[in-house]
């Protein structure tokens, strides 16, 4: 059964952090996916909506996470 998202208000997705949705129980990779990609398409201001205070970076590092991929920050060089 997938997650509807529509049925999420403000005050729901205040609950989560980045990283606490990609490390959420409940949700499927993709729908992790889909919500963390909704969320930085509305911090970066491509999509109209509420926005919800999370850094590109913090939803950037979740989403590196989920598809288990090795996540550097902008600012930081790689090791090596």
């Amino acid at each position: 059964m997938a997650f509807d998202f529509s049925r999420l208000g403000p005050r729901d997705l205040d609950r989560f952090t980045p990283m606490q949705i990609a490390h959420h129980p409940h949700l499927s990779r993709g729908e992790k996916l889909e919500l963390l990609t909704d969320l930085r398409a509305v911090a970066t201001g491509i999509a109209d909506s509420e926005d919800y205070g999370f850094a590109c970076e913090d939803i950037d590092e979740a989403i590196s996470d989920v598809e288990g991929a090795p996540y550097i920050r902008p600012n930081h060089k790689a090791a090596g």
